[in-house]
């Protein structure tokens, strides 16, 4: 892992890897392996952080992207791309 253990630096990982697409809960939960409620949490802490959007909402579900838009995101693409 590159960014860490913790679970909220798993799901930025998880969205930063695939920054082309956005995610239900479900599915970045089924995909990394952890709980929905700790995916929840992590994706709150994120979205407060500047790293995370809603792209878009259908139905009852919300999906979630990294925020392109952000300087964040410059940077760790940056970073990422020195390894």
């Amino acid at each position: 892992r590159f960014f860490g253990e913790s679970n909220s630096l798993k799901v930025l990982e998880y969205l930063f890897s695939k920054s082309n697409f956005d995610f239900t809960l479900s599915q970045i939960s089924d995909d990394i392996e952890l709980s929905r409620t700790a995916v929840r949490k992590a994706i709150r802490q994120l979205i407060k952080s500047d790293f995370v959007i809603i792209s878009r909402k259908q139905k009852k579900s919300n999906y979630y992207r990294i925020k392109k838009e952000s300087w964040k995101y410059i940077v760790l693409k940056k970073m990422y791309g020195m390894l």
